[in-house]
């Protein structure tokens, strides 16, 4: 996901729609990494930010959508199962 970050901010140097993204890849890389394993409160959280970044004023190009599918892999590590809106993008968890 660091990889993915380091896009949105090299981008995000000509094109101001990549700076969104690359807050939000900050931030929720800043939380994971803190973390061995993340709680519920985590993941809403996590989705918080990122579902704001998605409704908001973004590039939303294929580097988003690669994000958006390794965030739902980090989520899914510990157990999490995520549901993605295919018309907005926004993602919940899933309970059971």
């Amino acid at each position: 996901m660091k990889k993915i970050e380091d896009y949105f901010q090299q981008n995000s140097l000509n094109n101001a729609l990549f700076k969104s993204e690359f807050e939000c890849a900050r931030t929720i890389r800043g939380i994971a990494e803190k973390l061995e394993s993340l709680t519920s409160e985590d993941v809403a959280y996590i989705l918080n930010v990122y579902n704001e970044t998605n409704a908001g004023e973004h590039y939303s190009g294929s580097g988003w959508l690669d994000y958006q599918l390794h965030l739902i892999h980090l989520l899914t590590i510990d157990n999490f199962e995520i549901q993605v809106d295919n018309s907005s993008g926004q993602m919940r968890i899933i309970t059971r």
